[in-house]
Formats: C-alpha cells, structure tokens, sequence
C-alpha cells in the first residue's frame, strides 16, 4: 500500500519481467525475450491468464543456435459498450495477436503494425481504449503508435512526440524516452542525464490526442547518481509520486520513492525498495479492505 506495507504476494510468475498495470485493477507480468504473461487480479488472487512462451523460429540461418522471439505485451480495456479487457502481444517478426479475457478464446491474429514496434522501448500504455507503442528505433524518438482495443485496428496515424516543441540543439541532449499514464493521461518522461550540465527529467502530458497536442507539465532537476524517473501519481496534496533508480542504466545500485514537490522543486525519499526488486513499479488501483 502507500505505506510500504506488502498486502498481497504471487508466486512462480516467471523470471526478469516487465510489470504493466492497467488504469483501474489488473496487473500483466511478462517474462523477458520470449518469456510468456500472466493476467492477475490483485484483488482476489486469481491468475485470469496465463500464456505460454512464444515457440522459436524455425527458420534460424544457424541451425545450432536456437534464437528466441522478442514480444511485448500490452493490457488494457476496449472503450465500447462491454468495455472487455484485452491483452494485445506483438512477435519481433512483425506478428500481432490479440486474446479478450474472459471468453475462454485463444490468441487471434489482427492486422500487422503499420511500422515494426521495437521491443526495447518500455510497455505500452492504455489510455481510453488505445494502446501507445513508442514506434522509434532510436532512445530519443518519441512518436506512438496506437492500437484501438475495440476495433482491433492500428490507426493510420501516429502521434507525433513533444520533440516538436524543443529546439533541436536540446533534444539530441535526451538520452532516455519512455511513457506511462499518470492520473488518466498519456505521459511521456524526456530524460537529459549525464551528458547535460543540469540532467533532468521532462514530463510532457497528451492534452489533446487528435491534434497531436503536449503540455510541459513538470520539470524536475535529477542528481548525477539518477538513471530514471518514472512519475507513478500525483497525490491530493500536488505532489508527484516518482520511482526513481539510482545508478546507471546497466548497473543500477537501488531503488527509491521519492516525492517531488513542484512548488519547492525539490525531491523527497519516502522509501527504498527491497535489494531483490526488478526495476519495474506500477500503480494498481484496486481494494482489498479499503484503498491501496
């Protein structure tokens, strides 16, 4: 809970995974390279989903070297009347599936990205019924491309990132794009480090996703011994609730809460995780005897 206090553990849910949560109460864990998924409701403890590892290519140009594939998985619930959650996994080989949970279906095929969605780029996020995929190859690219869960279709457009907004002389500065929702919106974290003389993190909100629109909403200065902030809420008071690592990118030394306070501008431990945790928290808003 927001105390520290653990309420609830799964066990056996894989190895190095990605945790991507959905806006309101379901939690998908993935395992890494072609790792599979589980679907878990944190309220009851009952596992919804639980798929297999992808099968191997057959058609590897070394037949003694066994090469997995790649997958990234992206949970979130269709904007139409029956408003069914959906688990959506793309295959390095340009392949995209798609299973509703609850209907007892197995995965079917759905039309192919229009461009080749990296697999290294974080977990998509949902935000009223539409799946963003960072689509650059590149760490500083930041368009989206967008998968609606009703219709099972890909847009024909992307989002064009805020990179638009900065000069270019400031950008080629980014080292580190990412996104994830923070309090119903699409956010998109711009992250200057080491090779700035002031690193920092950027927060820019979706304020408008037809016109493509972003609204710089934080600005927050990271100590050099930062690798990332991921902003998880903004609380009551106007605080931003951050998970924070500490060290570099391939060699992180821990992991922190932190809270920033934009009228201080300052940064705030409120705890550190356990040594044995993955870098990846989200936030799952859910009730087990109240609120969490």
């Amino acid at each position: 809970d927001m105390n520290g206090n653990v309420m609830r553990v799964f066990k056996g849910m894989g190895g190095n995974g990605i945790v991507c949560t959905s806006v309101d109460d379901l939690i998908c864990i993935t395992g890494g390279y072609s790792g599979g998924a589980h679907v878990l409701d944190p309220a009851t403890g009952r596992t919804l989903m639980a798929c297999s590892e992808v099968e191997v290519r057959s058609h590897d140009k070394d037949p003694y070297i066994i090469t997995p594939y790649f997958t990234t998985f992206g949970l979130g619930r269709a904007a139409g009347q029956l408003r069914a959650y959906k688990v959506v996994r793309l295959t390095d080989d340009g392949a995209c599936e798609v299973l509703t949970l609850g209907d007892g279906a197995r995965w079917r095929k759905a039309q192919p990205p229009p461009v080749k969605v990296p697999n290294n780029r974080g977990s998509p996020v949902c935000i009223n019924g539409i799946l963003h995929f960072l689509a650059g190859k590149k760490l500083e690219e930041d368009s989206l491309l967008c998968f609606d869960l009703e219709s099972e279709q890909w847009k024909d457009q992307l989002i064009e990132g805020p990179r638009k907004l900065v000069a270019d002389e400031e950008w080629q500065k980014t080292s580190l794009i990412r996104v994830t929702e923070l309090n119903g919106d699409l956010c998109m974290i711009q992250s200057l480090l080491q090779m700035t003389v002031q690193p920092r993190a950027k927060i820019w909100i979706l304020s408008n996703p037809d016109a493509g629109s972003w609204i710089k909403a934080y600005t927050i200065p990271m100590a050099y011994s930062t690798c990332f902030y991921t902003p998880l809420m903004i609380r009551d008071d106007g605080k931003l609730l951050l998970h924070c690592i500490i060290g570099c990118a391939t060699h992180r030394t821990s992991l922190v809460l932190q809270l920033y306070d934009p009228c201080t501008g300052a940064c705030s431990d409120v705890m550190k995780m356990p040594d044995n945790l993955i870098e990846r928290i989200g936030i799952c808003r859910w009730r087990l005897d109240g609120p969490v």
